[in-house]
């Protein structure tokens, strides 16, 4: 009961903190599965009521898994694509010569891609994340391209 309590103190407490850091959950979480655990010691299950609550229980989770890894496989496996077709689009330019490339930011979908939301790549050239992909492909600058223009890549 008291691991309840602070589990639900716990959610209050950050509710009214300016920032709510996604990390803080884990906490939370661990007391209310603990305390949920702990309650479950203690309740007969062979009612019939209970059998149907805890699949109807499994059941919603299930879908809500399915849901959330159908979105983080797709952005996953759409921004895999797009960064191996802007990576040879880097070599394919560098090969011709060109040093300074301009491509299009790689942005992610869900919290699970690698790519933030906001684009893998910064407008000025000399920012750290731009100057370690030119560094890393051999070209002397990767500039971001603006939001409408495009490279020629589909």
């Amino acid at each position: 009961m008291i691991l309840g309590c602070s589990a639900a103190a716990s959610t209050a407490a950050m509710a009214i903190a300016p920032y709510f850091p996604l990390r803080a959950w884990s906490g939370i979480l661990v007391l209310a599965m603990v305390s949920t655990g702990m309650l479950a010691t203690e309740v007969d299950f062979s009612h019939p009521m209970f059998r149907w609550a805890g699949r109807a229980a499994i059941g919603v989770l299930l879908v809500s898994f399915l849901i959330s890894y159908n979105a983080a496989v797709r952005d996953v496996v759409r921004t895999y694509h797009e960064d191996q077709e802007r990576n040879a689009y880097i070599l394919s330019e560098k090969a011709k010569g060109n040093m300074d490339i301009t491509i299009p930011a790689i942005k992610g979908e869900t919290k699970y891609s690698v790519f933030v939301s906001a684009g893998d790549l910064e407008y000025d050239p000399a920012h750290w994340h731009n100057a370690q992909i030119a560094d890393y492909f051999g070209v002397d600058l990767i500039r971001r391209a603006p939001e409408e223009e495009t490279t020629g890549q589909s």
